[in-house]
């Protein structure tokens, strides 16, 4: 369940890359640097990821209340919550580090800035309903919240083209045209209270953005923190690996930590510069310089926003790098011998031997011949005195019996059948030993192979790591300017596929994202697997130790005690001279050939074809005809009976000759 677990938070991680890269390709269409059919490719992998990711969920809903009725045996709605701590070394992006892109997703939907739109705060679409964000409505105000579909931030309003008025006569237009002099000059003033308003909402909405953008800075900062801690956590979590690698495995390892250092701390260097420049453009805001302002936060966003990729790329880099296992190297040889001196079964198997191998003992007893004396007399009183015992009147007899082992029948199949027990109960114990072996030699071999498909899964993380980031890094590109006049004033040709991104673009970017994915599914499963091999090795030796709440033990395995094979020996076998005496004494029964039996054939069936030696010529032949007909009903030797010296013509049976 806990695999499953963390399959399912890759999953939602996963949804929530291709959602920030969708609305970056969906960016990059408006900007006419890729195509409609790219765009859906990535929305169609969004949408079948939302729908492997609610089967997943709703797959683990089922797989904990399938446990709380069938292993724990309460009801399936029983409140119970995973300890998610066991999996946790496989949050390779911290849930914190998560939130933070996330929000700053929401940033970049809830103040969409651009220079062909004007700057405006949106709902974000990608919440349940509209005017769901309650911060939304109080920057707007009320005189601007009523007209919704003009923008803010353009050049003064120009007066509309008058309507062609309807033909009137001089004397109508001569009264009329001092009153509509009056009214341009009173619409003069509401154009400039407009302009300015405007000019009020739009600083107020960047004054809000730019606290957002400082308070999310705040948080990469914190956020580097973290992983400058997951770096050092590295060097420590991952000193077995160190030793046990070549010289150049570890100067390419040591280079590697160093590279990733250096790009976290150029990270923060980029993000202590930020906290500058955000404070520069909120104390330099003016009504005069909102569009440059503007522009600049845009160019901060992306800035950060790339800067908190890179973190979580380098975050997730240090905790693959982290996640270790130390193998304990063990003999099967040994462990055969642990497993003798612990397992409670073992012993209970070889106390049922030993008990087979004492009934022989008992039941060979009571074959021995025996030899019983027996001495009884008596002694009786004289006249009529109940208490006058005297000598002369008492009587004194004995007896000597022997018994012969020769008509004991019983007891003779009682002994043989402890013999034959005996024997089984061994072969028994013998393949429960063998068995033993076997799964103890198949768990150390599953434990070798779990070790080294973790170095080569974690490789493959890192690649799909460095995948992704290139990816991201294509879709980040910036458009190329165009070219300039050439000398003779004419102005070049430009390529309209120049700037697009790759056709396959989309395509590189979901295999990444789907490979990163899977990849880190596939190093979960080997490693739980590892620990489960591990803990079926503690149970298969029986050295399984487990808390007062269920929870193993571990323990090193070479610190358990061992019984070797002469401190433990088995029971010696049932020597043959005993099955041949018995043999001798009880003969079986003679089979029907022995005996001279005659075997009748089966009522309603044919009679039995006896096979007949073929003569060598054909007088031969004649002389071995049955003259009468007893020699003719007499059943002849099969050819497997005939005497070796005959010739080899004489084993053909005679019906084929006829």
């Amino acid at each position: 369940m806990l695999q499953t677990r963390q399959q399912i938070r890759n999953a939602e991680q996963n949804l929530a890359a291709q959602l920030r890269a969708l609305a970056q390709l969906d960016a990059n269409l408006e900007a006419g640097l890729v195509g409609i059919d790219q765009v859906d490719q990535l929305r169609q992998s969004v949408e079948t990821n939302r729908a492997t990711l609610l089967q997943a969920k709703t797959s683990l809903a089922n797989q904990i209340e399938n446990f709380k009725v069938n292993v724990l045996n309460i009801p399936a709605d029983t409140a119970m919550a995973l300890d998610e701590g066991f999996i946790q070394r496989f949050q390779f992006i911290s849930p914190e580090m998560q939130s933070l892109q996330n929000d700053i997703g929401d940033f970049l939907a809830v103040y969409s800035f651009g220079a062909e739109e004007p700057l405006k705060e949106v709902e974000d679409p990608r919440q349940d309903k509209p005017g769901a964000d309650p911060a939304a409505g109080q920057l707007v105000p009320p005189a601007v919240e009523s007209q919704e579909n003009e923008p803010l931030l353009l050049p003064s309003p120009t007066p509309a083209a008058e309507p062609p008025l309807e033909p009137a006569d001089e004397g109508q237009s001569d009264r009329d045209a001092p009153p509509a002099a009056a009214d341009q000059d009173d619409d003069l003033p509401l154009a400039a209270a407009t302009e300015k308003l405007e000019a009020e909402v739009d600083r107020s909405v960047i004054t809000k953005a730019l606290d957002n953008l400082d308070a999310l800075r705040e948080r990469v900062e914190t956020q580097a923190a973290t992983v400058t801690e997951d770096l050092e956590r590295v060097a420590i979590a991952a000193a077995f690996r160190i030793g046990r690698m070549r010289n150049s495995e570890r100067e390419t390892f040591d280079r590697e930590l160093r590279l990733l250092a250096d790009d976290l701390d150029r990270v923060r260097s980029q993000i202590d510069e930020n906290e500058g420049t955000i404070q520069d453009l909120g104390d330099q805001l003016t009504v005069e310089n909102l569009r440059p302002t503007a522009d600049r936060v845009v160019e901060l966003v992306a800035e950060i926003a790339a800067a908190v990729d890179e973190m979580s790329l380098i975050q997730a880099r240090a905790r693959v790098e982290a996640i270790t296992i130390e193998p304990e190297r063990i003999d099967p040889d040994l462990a055969f011998e642990i497993a003798r001196a612990n397992r409670l079964d073992w012993m209970n198997n070889r106390a049922a031997l030993v008990d087979q191998w004492r009934l022989i003992q008992f039941n060979a007893m009571k074959l021995l011949a025996g030899l019983d004396l027996e001495i009884d007399g008596d002694l009786s009183t004289t006249g009529v005195n109940p208490a006058r015992f005297r000598a002369p009147t008492g009587a004194m007899g004995g007896r000597l019996r022997f018994d012969a082992p020769l008509t004991r029948l019983l007891e003779r199949n009682n002994f043989r059948q402890a013999i034959l027990d005996y024997q089984q109960v061994r072969r028994q114990q013998i393949r429960y030993e063998d068995r033993i072996k076997l799964s103890i030699r198949q768990l150390l071999r599953q434990l070798e192979l779990d070790e080294r498909n973790l170095e080569t899964q974690r490789r493959a993380v890192i690649i799909a790591i460095r995948r992704v980031d290139q990816t991201r890094l294509t879709l980040s590109q910036p458009a190329p300017p165009p070219p300039p006049p050439s000398p003779d004033g004419t102005i070049p040709l430009i390529d309209a596929a120049a700037g697009q991104l790759s056709p396959t673009a989309t395509l590189n970017l979901i295999y990444a994202f789907n490979d990163l994915r899977s990849t880190q599914d596939a190093l979960t499963s080997i490693w739980v697997n590892y620990y489960a091999t591990r803990a079926s090795l503690a149970y298969q030796l029986g050295v399984m130790d487990l808390d007062e709440n269920g929870i193993w033990i571990e323990q090193p395995l070479t610190m358990a005690e061992r019984s070797q094979d002469d401190e433990m020996p088995l029971p010696p076998p049932v020597p043959q001279e005993w099955l041949d005496h018995l043999e001798e004494i009880d003969p079986p029964p003679p089979l029907p050939r022995d005996a001279d039996i005659k075997v009748q054939d089966p009522p309603g069936m044919f009679p039995s074809i006896i096979a007949k030696a073929l003569p060598l010529n054909q007088k031969q032949h004649d002389a071995d005809q049955p003259t009468t007909a007893d020699e003719a009903g007499s059943v002849q030797p099969a050819a497997a009976e005939s005497p070796e010296k005959r010739p080899w013509a004489s084993l053909i049976p005679s019906f084929w000759k006829e």
